[in-house]
C-alpha cells in the first residue's frame, strides 16, 4: 500500500474512532432525558423502555464499534505485531463486540445484576469486555522488546482499568459510577488510539527503509 494512502487511512480511522465516541457519548447524553453522565453507566443511554433507545444504540453504539473493530484490524494488518502483543491486539475486540452487543441487548435501566434475558446477555458482554480488555493491557505490558517506560505505561492503564472497574461495580460508589467507567475508558481509550498511531508510524518507517 502507498505510504501516503496509508497515512491518511491510518489518520482518518483514527479520528473517525474518537469522533464517532464522543458523538455516542455526548450526542446520546443531549437527547436522553434526565440522563446523568455523572451517575449513570454509559450502557444506560441505550437502556430498555427508555426514550431513543434504537436510535443511540443502532446510530451510535454501533458506528463505533463497527469503527474500532476497522481500527483493530488495519492496525494488525499494517503494523509489525509479534508474540504476546499479536493476542492483546485481537482481545481488544472485546470492546467493540460490547458495544455492539449492547444495541442488540440492552440493559434494563440502572444495570442491574439480575433481569431478564437481554439483561443477562448485557451482563456476560459486559465482564466478558473488561476481562478481556485487561488482559489486553497486561500482555501489551509484558510484550517483548519494548522500552520501559512503555512496558510500566500499559501496565499503569491495566490496573487503572481493573481499579476503576471495580470501584464502579461497588454499591457505595453508585452516585459516581457513570463518571468511574467514563474516566476508565478515556484513559485506556486515549492510550491505545495514540498507540495505534506510533504503531501505524513506525510501520511506515519501516516501510520507507526497504
Amino acid at each position: 500500500m502507498d505510504l501516503s494512502i496509508k497515512r491518511k487511512i491510518s489518520a482518518s480511522l483514527i479520528c473517525a474512532v474518537a469522533i464517532s465516541y464522543l458523538a455516542m457519548l455526548f450526542g446520546g447524553g443531549m437527547v436522553k432525558p434526565n440522563y446523568s453522565h455523572l451517575a449513570q453507566y454509559i450502557s444506560e443511554l441505550n437502556a430498555t423502555d427508555t426514550p431513543y433507545t434504537s436510535l443511540i444504540g443502532y446510530l451510535g453504539f454501533v458506528p463505533f464499534g463497527v469503527l474500532s473493530a476497522i481500527l483493530i484490524v488495519f492496525v494488525f494488518s499494517q503494523a509489525p505485531i509479534h508474540g504476546v502483543t499479536k493476542v492483546g491486539v485481537w482481545l481488544l475486540f472485546a470492546e467493540p463486540v460490547a458495544y455492539i452487543g449492547s444495541a442488540i441487548a440492552p440493559c434494563d435501566i440502572g444495570c442491574p445484576a439480575t433481569g431478564g434475558t437481554s439483561q443477562a446477555v448485557h451482563n456476560a458482554l459486559g465482564i466478558f469486555t473488561y476481562i478481556g480488555t485487561w488482559s489486553a493491557l497486561l500482555l501489551f505490558a509484558f510484550a517483548p522488546k519494548i522500552r520501559i517506560n512503555r512496558r510500566i505505561l500499559w501496565l499503569s492503564c491495566s490496573i487503572v482499568w481493573i481499579v476503576l472497574f471495580s470501584l464502579m461495580m461497588d454499591g457505595s460508589f453508585s452516585p459516581v459510577r457513570g463518571g468511574l467507567q467514563r474516566l476508565a475508558e478515556w484513559i485506556v481509550y486515549s492510550t491505545l488510539l495514540i498507540a495505534a498511531w506510533r504503531v501505524l508510524s513506525r510501520s511506515r518507517e519501516c516501510t520507507r527503509e526497504k
